[in-house]
């Protein structure tokens, strides 16, 4: 499935190559939080839903929606995944503009009952806590220690989301 969202920009349904792709061309925050995570391969069967983004061509970046850990689909709340590569750098003013019509559409497509969106970015990688309160305008939830790593857990309503 492919959405056009206008500026020669669209997100179509993902590929295992686009992720591989993102992945080996992260940009050096993304990376990092991949890392401390581990930095296995990401794999498309890991999300319920995964959706590529590109600009003129090129992919920028991938959305994921995963299910919670031992939750079941009908769980009202969601991880969310934005990862982008090197590529957002070249597009950076559309990357920003373009973020919460990406995350809209996405959420969009998800059932109704799921009312709640969660994200972890790295405490240190700034430019996305940053990007998450100020373009995304998710909220604060509070800190998470994980392998000895800070993580910023964020979250918004699914009203909120598609405002």
């Amino acid at each position: 499935m492919k959405i056009e969202l206008g500026h020669e920009t669209v997100i179509e349904t993902a590929t295992q190559d686009d992720i591989d792709y993102v992945e080996e061309n992260f940009r050096e925050g993304e990376r990092a939080e991949h890392e401390v995570f581990g930095s296995r391969r990401t794999l498309l069967s890991d999300f319920e839903t995964c959706w590529t983004i590109r600009h003129k061509g090129d992919v920028i970046g991938y959305f994921g929606v995963a299910i919670p850990r031992e939750s079941t689909p009908f769980h009202p709340a969601r991880w969310l995944c934005y990862m982008s590569c090197m590529n957002a750098e070249k597009y950076k003013y559309m990357y920003v503009k373009q973020s919460r019509t990406v995350m809209r559409k996405v959420i969009e497509g998800l059932p109704e009952y799921v009312t709640e969106f969660l994200s972890l970015p790295a405490e240190k990688y700034a430019k996305s806590v940053r990007w998450h309160e100020r373009v995304l305008k998710m909220m604060r939830l509070g800190l998470v220690r994980y392998h000895g790593e800070e993580f910023v857990l964020f979250g918004i309503s699914r009203e909120d989301a598609l405002k």
